[in-house]
């Protein structure tokens, strides 16, 4: 998947300490220019393996398993805006999500509420979502991805939701 990357992306990747990172944490790491350069950049030999791309909020990343069954890695890099003005940058990844005959995809997690283990008295829970389709000529990906955090303090309950909105991309070879 480095491949996908220019020279000079790949020096700044290696100069910032990032070959143990995931594909969104490097990418994160980048400036939008050098993703944006590395997401219009062609491999010499193209076979529809690895796609990224920039979004509003942050960066996408995604892996195709080479019998092209399925996303074997899908990497997304976000900008949370909270209800109490607050905003923080996270990512996520996800592994092993099949593709249908058409190619698309979709994947789909809720963590239910669960305690914050550094905060008493305080519940979370977290819910993201990721799909996509890929073009017949295996050279792009068009999806969506969303991300919410819902907490809320019990004491006083006071609920802050955290959520990215619909995030749109299209992450070309």
């Amino acid at each position: 998947m480095w491949a996908q990357f220019s020279t000079r992306a790949r020096s700044r990747c290696a100069m910032a300490g990032c070959a143990g990172l995931t594909l969104a944490a490097a990418l994160a790491l980048m400036s939008p220019g050098s993703a944006a350069a590395a997401a219009s950049a062609k491999t010499v030999t193209s076979k529809g393996i690895g796609y990224v791309a920039e979004t509003k909020g942050g960066h996408v990343g995604l892996s195709m398993s080479r019998d092209a069954r399925q996303v074997s890695r899908a990497h997304i890099a976000y900008t949370y805006t909270c209800n109490d003005g607050s905003e923080f940058t996270d990512f996520e990844s996800f592994r092993s999500i099949p593709l249908s005959r058409t190619g698309s995809f979709r994947s789909s997690y809720d963590s239910g509420d669960f305690p914050t283990p550094l905060l008493p008295g305080v519940t979370s829970r977290v819910t993201g979502s990721i799909d996509g389709r890929r073009n017949k000529l295996r050279t792009s990906v068009r999806g969506t991805a969303r991300f919410m955090v819902v907490t809320t303090i019990v004491a006083t309950g006071q609920i802050i939701t955290c959520d990215t909105g619909t995030i749109r991309y299209t992450a070309t070879d």
